[in-house]
């Protein structure tokens, strides 16, 4: 696992988010197997999500979807900070079901590197990238993109409000003369 807990999980993530008031989010979904379905999703009820079933992602403004299609694999939310009303319906999202994400995610597996996508159709045409950071079993970067494939255990996944980023950057540095359009 990538953390012992969710709480440490969560505290890393905390930290991460007040350093970074342009982040809107950071998540985590873990690689699960067809066959390993059932049992994960049993664990996550145990776990506290009550009724908790991997669904399909339809977008980060959607409202909850329906169960996902059998496929050889998921990549279901399972953290997500902050956590709150608006948050916490994504998780058990397969965010490998979204197509947009689905190449993100192939590409940051692919890669081995931080990988950057604007979102496009998933906040409705705001000016958002989400980044995508693949993690493996052994918690070191493999050699080739085939092994990266084989040992990917999760990824993790952050908003950037790009918009924000660059009305800060407009304020506190006029000495870069950005102009901005809308």
């Amino acid at each position: 696992d990538v953390c012992s807990s969710d709480l440490q999980l969560s505290t890393i993530a905390q930290r991460f988010l007040s350093g970074n008031s342009n982040l809107e989010f950071l998540s985590h979904g873990r690689f699960v197997s067809a066959a390993d379905r059932a049992k994960y999703e049993e664990q996550m009820q145990f776990d506290g999500y009550e009724g908790f079933r991997i669904r399909e992602f339809l977008g980060l403004g959607a409202k909850r979807s329906g169960v996902a299609q059998e496929r050889s694999h998921y990549i279901p939310v399972e953290f997500i900070e902050p956590f709150s009303p608006a948050t916490m319906r994504i998780i058990g999202a397969d965010l490998d079901s979204h197509p947009l994400v689905q190449e993100l995610i192939d590409e940051a597996t692919e890669t081995g590197e931080v990988k950057a996508r604007s979102t496009g159709d998933l906040l409705h045409g705001r000016l958002n990238y989400l980044l995508a950071k693949a993690v493996y079993f052994g918690h070191v970067r493999p050699d080739s993109a085939e092994s990266r494939q084989r040992q990917l255990s999760g990824i993790f996944l952050a908003l950037v409000d790009l918009e924000n980023a660059l009305l800060t950057l407009h304020e506190e540095a006029p000495e870069f003369h950005l102009t901005l359009r809308p």
